[in-house]
């Protein structure tokens, strides 16, 4: 048990999320997956294809931010980091047509 407890105060974690955040991050998981089931609010510059694809990176930004696992290695972390940005990215790019 000495061990264990070693090991978890040596693992950085991240900070908790707030219960504001969660039910933001449920809200807008709902409507995603709603948008995904439809494809009803389409951009017009997209395909079909290529609006999945962005509904698909969205959804995954904010599974992972409310997932709150942390990455030990350096390279991974960086390219979740990354990953979930052009999620975000897309969110805000695309709003308007959720």
């Amino acid at each position: 048990m000495k061990i264990l407890d070693k090991l978890k105060s040596i693992i950085p974690t991240k900070s908790p999320i707030s219960d504001e955040e969660v039910t933001l991050n449920s809200i807008i998981l709902n409507k995603l997956f709603a948008e995904q089931q439809s494809l009803n609010s389409k951009p017009n510059e997209l395909t079909e294809e290529e609006w999945v694809r962005e509904i698909n990176s969205m959804i995954f930004s904010f599974r992972t931010a409310k997932s709150n696992i942390y990455l030990m290695s350096p390279t991974r972390k960086r390219q979740r980091e990354l990953r979930i940005q052009k999620g975000f990215n897309s969110f805000i790019k695309y709003y308007n047509h959720l």
